[in-house]
């Protein structure tokens, strides 16, 4: 035993007394730690502050209601982490009275034709209540779309309230049914609008949880409207959709490093003057576990680690086709197992392990491909829609539309399965990239390829 005990000591002597001596910080970590301790976000026009109020009691505004809950939040954060301890509680609740209700899953749309059985939609009925029952959210939610800026704080404690996703949903639905009402002006208008809001959401300032919130808004939006055009041509000339989805989301340098900056701040302001690795708040709590996490743990070199990894994150993001796999596969072999960090560092390679993207993080690179290319495809069935000229003109069309409409992946332009009224980007022979294809025309059952995505059943062959 006291063999045992001595060998242990001799141990964490050794650690201590290598992580005593710790890195200086980059140049860069250096200047984002300056900026992250001075930025400030938008204060007007600032679509973040409406969103955390969406939820405020009815009569009161939902910007002043967001701003309270703000403030009630930074509060929480600076009373977390600001005495240099690990204190847990309840983030302050951001849900007010007002609450989204119903599964929005089960929303009645024509283009998710599994929801029909002979035409008559299994969820009518509680399709019906949810537009009743949400009416007033609906309305906060239509209010949004004249905001021109979505920036978070950095300390902030809340991503984009989960309810949204569901909110857009059902918005998507409401325009749908004016529609079908022939309010095709208000509808075509709040069409064009609402992704314009998002398409500009996505060039503001938040962490990555909101920013996949973001992009699944928007790419369910570009969805619906793709499903919409070939049912209702005529919206072609009630507003200008060109405009409002004519702006590429894929491979912008400046609106990545602002989100890899953001990232970083992120990290680094709600954790400073705390225990930096404290995922678990239990170990946190304990004056043992904390004294000796303390002493395996090597700031500089952690937040250097941290930037490193995040700079291989999101130059990928840059990369498509091959050299993006190349990437991802070599992160996949690496991860956090022999590189960022040195081996002593316990600590710091915990928290790195729960902080930087992994490889789990990397499906979203593709993710924002193919979100690139529906923009693009939808894009050119306004072209070809727009034109009133017939089918059989499409591919000549196609072939003169421009390489800023070609696939994002592969270079090539987009083609056009006549017997399936469909455009899509082609994989390898025969085969559609996932979800890279737009229907101009009834959907027809998928055949799978042999390798992935989905067959055009000869026609590409």
């Amino acid at each position: 035993m006291w063999v045992l005990s001595g060998i242990v000591v001799i141990l964490l002597t050794a650690m201590v007394l290598l992580n005593a001596v710790d890195d200086e910080p980059t140049p860069e970590v250096v200047a984002l730690i300056e900026r992250a301790r001075t930025e400030q976000i938008a204060q007007e026009d600032n679509a973040y502050f409406a969103v955390r109020g969406l939820h405020a009691p009815i009569g009161q505004d939902i910007v002043a209601f967001g701003r309270a809950l703000h403030a009630a939040d930074q509060r929480e954060v600076r009373g977390r982490y600001g005495n240099g301890t690990y204190v847990t509680g309840q983030p302050p609740a951001s849900i007010g009275p007002l609450r989204f209700t119903g599964e929005s899953m089960n929303l009645c749309t024509v283009w998710n034709v599994s929801l029909y059985n002979n035409g008559v939609c299994r969820f009518q009925a509680e399709t019906d209540r949810m537009l009743q029952d949400n009416s007033e959210l609906l309305r906060r939610y239509y209010s949004l779309l004249s905001f021109r800026t979505y920036e978070e704080p950095a300390t902030t404690l809340l991503p984009l309230e989960p309810d949204l996703i569901g909110l857009m949903r059902l918005a998507n639905v409401d325009m749908e049914r004016k529609l079908e009402r022939g309010k095709r002006s208000e509808a075509a208008t709040l069409i064009a609008r609402n992704l314009a809001f998002w398409r500009r959401a996505l060039d503001g300032k938040f962490g990555r949880v909101a920013e996949a919130q973001i992009r699944v808004n928007y790419s369910y939006s570009l969805f619906a409207l793709s499903e919409l055009l070939w049912r209702t041509p005529e919206l072609l000339d009630e507003a200008d959709l060109p405009n409002a989805i004519g702006k590429p989301i894929a491979r912008n340098p400046e609106r990545l490093r602002h989100q890899r900056d953001r990232a970083f701040m992120d990290v680094y302001l709600a954790e400073e003057g705390s225990l930096l690795y404290a995922d678990n708040p239990d170990r946190g709590r304990n004056p043992a576990f904390r004294w000796l996490d303390n002493r395996l743990f090597m700031r500089n070199a952690t937040l250097n680690a941290y930037l490193t990894c995040l700079d291989e994150y999101y130059s990928a993001r840059m990369l498509s086709g091959a050299e993006l796999q190349a990437k991802v596969a070599t992160r996949r072999e690496r991860e956090l197992d022999s590189v960022w960090g040195e081996f002593v560092n316990v600590t710091g390679r915990r928290l790195l392990r729960w902080i930087c993207p992994n490889q789990n993080s990397h499906w979203m690179l593709d993710f924002e491909s193919r979100i690139e290319a529906r923009r693009r495809l939808l894009l050119l069935e306004i072209k070809l829609l727009g034109s009133k000229r017939p089918a059989s003109s499409y591919p000549d069309l196609l072939r003169t539309a421009g390489s800023d409409l070609n696939d994002p992946e592969t270079g090539k332009p987009a083609r056009w399965a006549a017997g399936r009224r469909m455009l899509y980007f082609e994989d390898e022979q025969g085969c559609i990239a996932d979800d890279s294809w737009v229907n101009l025309g009834p959907t027809t059952k998928f055949v799978r390829c042999p390798s992935r995505g989905e067959s055009v059943e000869g026609e590409a062959r």
